[in-house]
Protein backbone atom coordinates (compact mmCIF):
# COMPACT_ATOMS: atom_id res chain seq x y z
CA UNK A 1 0.00 0.00 0.00
CA UNK A 2 2.76 2.49 0.83
CA UNK A 3 4.41 2.47 -2.87
CA UNK A 4 1.28 3.04 -4.20
CA UNK A 5 -0.64 5.28 -2.31
CA UNK A 6 3.04 7.06 -1.04
CA UNK A 7 3.83 7.49 -4.54
CA UNK A 8 0.21 9.38 -5.21
CA UNK A 9 1.39 11.28 -1.88
CA UNK A 10 5.07 12.43 -3.12
CA UNK A 11 3.32 13.74 -6.10
CA UNK A 12 0.54 15.52 -5.48
CA UNK A 13 2.30 17.05 -2.44
CA UNK A 14 5.46 17.62 -4.10
CA UNK A 15 4.06 19.09 -7.57
CA UNK A 16 0.97 20.70 -6.50
CA UNK A 17 1.26 23.98 -8.00
CA UNK A 18 2.28 21.97 -11.51
CA UNK A 19 -1.21 19.60 -11.46
CA UNK A 20 -3.11 22.40 -10.39
CA UNK A 21 -1.94 24.87 -13.07
CA UNK A 22 -1.98 22.23 -15.34
CA UNK A 23 -5.26 21.11 -14.30
CA UNK A 24 -6.98 24.54 -14.38
CA UNK A 25 -4.74 26.70 -16.43
CA UNK A 26 -4.85 29.46 -13.97
CA UNK A 27 -2.08 30.39 -11.91
CA UNK A 28 -4.10 32.32 -8.98
CA UNK A 29 -5.56 28.64 -8.15
CA UNK A 30 -2.11 26.98 -8.83
CA UNK A 31 -0.56 29.17 -6.26
CA UNK A 32 -3.59 29.45 -3.59
CA UNK A 33 -4.76 25.85 -3.91
CA UNK A 34 -1.30 24.10 -3.92
CA UNK A 35 -0.20 24.29 0.02
CA UNK A 36 -3.86 23.13 0.32
CA UNK A 37 -3.52 20.33 -1.64
CA UNK A 38 0.01 19.20 -0.54
CA UNK A 39 -1.49 19.33 2.78
CA UNK A 40 -4.43 16.87 1.98
CA UNK A 41 -2.28 14.44 0.41
CA UNK A 42 -0.01 14.69 3.48
CA UNK A 43 -3.42 13.70 5.65
CA UNK A 44 -4.75 11.05 3.44
CA UNK A 45 -1.37 9.04 3.09
CA UNK A 46 -1.47 9.25 7.07
CA UNK A 47 -5.05 8.09 7.15
CA UNK A 48 -4.42 5.56 4.94
CA UNK A 49 -1.64 3.96 7.03
CA UNK A 50 -3.41 4.67 10.31
CA UNK A 51 -5.83 1.81 8.88
CA UNK A 52 -3.15 -0.72 9.24
CA UNK A 53 -3.84 -1.74 12.71
CA UNK A 54 -7.65 -2.00 11.58
CA UNK A 55 -7.03 -5.09 9.13
CA UNK A 56 -5.17 -6.65 12.25
CA UNK A 57 -8.21 -6.28 14.35
CA UNK A 58 -10.43 -7.56 11.42
CA UNK A 59 -8.42 -10.57 10.60
CA UNK A 60 -8.33 -11.33 14.78
CA UNK A 61 -12.32 -10.38 14.95
CA UNK A 62 -11.83 -7.82 18.11
CA UNK A 63 -12.61 -4.36 16.67
CA UNK A 64 -12.61 -2.51 19.93
CA UNK A 65 -9.52 -0.77 19.06
CA UNK A 66 -10.56 0.57 16.00
CA UNK A 67 -13.52 1.89 17.57
CA UNK A 68 -11.99 3.61 20.18
CA UNK A 69 -9.55 4.60 18.00
CA UNK A 70 -11.80 5.98 15.98
CA UNK A 71 -13.98 7.79 18.34
CA UNK A 72 -11.02 9.35 19.49
CA UNK A 73 -9.83 10.54 16.17
CA UNK A 74 -13.62 12.36 15.54
CA UNK A 75 -13.61 13.77 19.05
CA UNK A 76 -10.04 15.44 17.89
CA UNK A 77 -10.50 15.74 14.13
CA UNK A 78 -13.69 17.96 14.26
CA UNK A 79 -12.75 20.84 16.56
CA UNK A 80 -9.84 21.04 14.92
CA UNK A 81 -11.88 21.26 11.45
CA UNK A 82 -14.03 23.53 12.60
CA UNK A 83 -11.42 25.80 14.32
CA UNK A 84 -9.08 25.96 11.40
CA UNK A 85 -11.33 26.56 8.62
CA UNK A 86 -13.44 29.13 10.75
CA UNK A 87 -9.92 31.62 11.64
CA UNK A 88 -7.44 30.30 8.71
CA UNK A 89 -10.51 28.64 5.92
CA UNK A 90 -9.53 26.22 3.53
CA UNK A 91 -5.12 26.26 4.47
CA UNK A 92 -6.45 25.69 8.31
CA UNK A 93 -8.80 23.06 7.49
CA UNK A 94 -5.69 21.18 5.49
CA UNK A 95 -3.80 21.89 7.86
CA UNK A 96 -5.75 20.49 10.71
CA UNK A 97 -6.62 17.35 8.69
CA UNK A 98 -2.84 16.20 8.12
CA UNK A 99 -1.83 17.20 11.86
CA UNK A 100 -4.53 15.34 13.45
CA UNK A 101 -3.72 12.30 10.61
CA UNK A 102 -0.17 12.49 11.64
CA UNK A 103 -0.48 12.19 15.26
CA UNK A 104 -3.19 9.72 15.09
CA UNK A 105 -0.47 7.46 12.61
CA UNK A 106 2.33 8.53 15.40
CA UNK A 107 0.34 7.53 18.36
CA UNK A 108 -2.86 5.33 17.89
CA UNK A 109 -0.63 2.81 15.59
CA UNK A 110 1.86 2.64 18.38
CA UNK A 111 -1.08 1.63 20.69
CA UNK A 112 -2.71 -0.54 18.83
CA UNK A 113 0.48 -2.49 17.29
CA UNK A 114 1.59 -2.85 20.70
CA UNK A 115 -2.36 -4.29 22.36
CA UNK A 116 -2.25 -6.76 19.56
CA UNK A 117 1.01 -7.99 18.16
CA UNK A 118 3.77 -6.63 20.54
CA UNK A 119 7.00 -5.88 18.89
CA UNK A 120 5.46 -5.19 15.66
CA UNK A 121 4.94 -2.22 15.47
CA UNK A 122 8.90 -0.77 14.85
CA UNK A 123 10.20 -3.33 12.60
CA UNK A 124 6.83 -2.52 10.63
CA UNK A 125 7.63 0.92 10.66
CA UNK A 126 10.91 0.96 9.61
CA UNK A 127 10.83 -2.35 6.75
CA UNK A 128 7.33 -1.40 5.51
CA UNK A 129 6.90 2.60 5.86
CA UNK A 130 9.99 4.22 6.16
CA UNK A 131 12.27 2.23 3.81
CA UNK A 132 9.63 2.47 0.93
CA UNK A 133 8.85 5.75 1.49
CA UNK A 134 12.15 7.71 1.98
CA UNK A 135 13.83 6.97 -1.35
CA UNK A 136 10.68 8.15 -2.96
CA UNK A 137 10.74 11.52 -0.86
CA UNK A 138 14.18 11.97 -1.55
CA UNK A 139 13.90 11.36 -5.22
CA UNK A 140 10.93 13.74 -5.75
CA UNK A 141 12.75 16.62 -4.05
CA UNK A 142 15.41 16.25 -6.50
CA UNK A 143 13.39 16.53 -9.64
CA UNK A 144 11.59 19.16 -8.19
CA UNK A 145 14.60 21.15 -7.25
CA UNK A 146 15.99 20.34 -10.95
CA UNK A 147 12.93 20.83 -12.83
CA UNK A 148 12.71 24.11 -11.09
CA UNK A 149 15.69 25.13 -12.30
CA UNK A 150 15.96 23.89 -15.49
CA UNK A 151 12.47 24.08 -17.16
CA UNK A 152 10.88 26.45 -14.91
CA UNK A 153 7.49 25.74 -12.26
CA UNK A 154 4.88 23.91 -14.82
CA UNK A 155 5.83 20.49 -15.10
CA UNK A 156 3.95 19.09 -18.13
CA UNK A 157 1.07 16.31 -16.97
CA UNK A 158 3.08 13.73 -19.12
CA UNK A 159 5.89 14.33 -17.23
CA UNK A 160 4.17 14.30 -13.78
CA UNK A 161 2.66 10.61 -14.92
CA UNK A 162 6.33 9.41 -16.18
CA UNK A 163 7.89 10.84 -12.98
CA UNK A 164 5.09 8.65 -11.02
CA UNK A 165 5.63 5.73 -12.90
CA UNK A 166 9.86 5.79 -11.96
CA UNK A 167 8.57 6.71 -8.41
CA UNK A 168 5.81 3.49 -8.16
CA UNK A 169 8.99 1.24 -9.14
CA UNK A 170 11.82 2.88 -6.83
CA UNK A 171 9.34 2.83 -4.24
CA UNK A 172 8.31 -1.20 -4.97
CA UNK A 173 11.85 -2.22 -5.47
CA UNK A 174 12.26 -0.72 -1.99
CA UNK A 175 9.45 -2.50 -0.15
CA UNK A 176 10.19 -5.82 1.40
CA UNK A 177 8.04 -8.08 -0.36
CA UNK A 178 9.78 -7.25 -3.63
CA UNK A 179 13.25 -7.00 -2.08
CA UNK A 180 12.68 -10.63 -0.30
CA UNK A 181 11.53 -12.42 -3.68
CA UNK A 182 14.38 -10.89 -6.10
CA UNK A 183 16.92 -12.08 -3.29
CA UNK A 184 15.12 -15.59 -3.90
CA UNK A 185 15.38 -15.43 -6.97
CA UNK A 186 19.28 -14.09 -7.72
CA UNK A 187 19.76 -16.67 -4.90
CA UNK A 188 18.03 -19.51 -6.67
CA UNK A 189 20.21 -18.65 -9.85
CA UNK A 190 23.33 -18.41 -8.01
CA UNK A 191 22.92 -21.88 -6.45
Amino acid sequence: IVVFVGSVTIVLAMFSESILMTWTSDVKVALHGSEILSLYAIGYLFCSLSAFPGYIQHAIGDMKYHIQGSAIFLVILLPCLVFGAYFYQAKGAAVAWASVNFLFFLFWTKISHDKLVPLLHSQWLFKRIILPFLPGVLLAWCVKVLTGRLIGPIIHLWQIMLFGAVLILLMAFMAAPVRDKIKSIVWQKLV
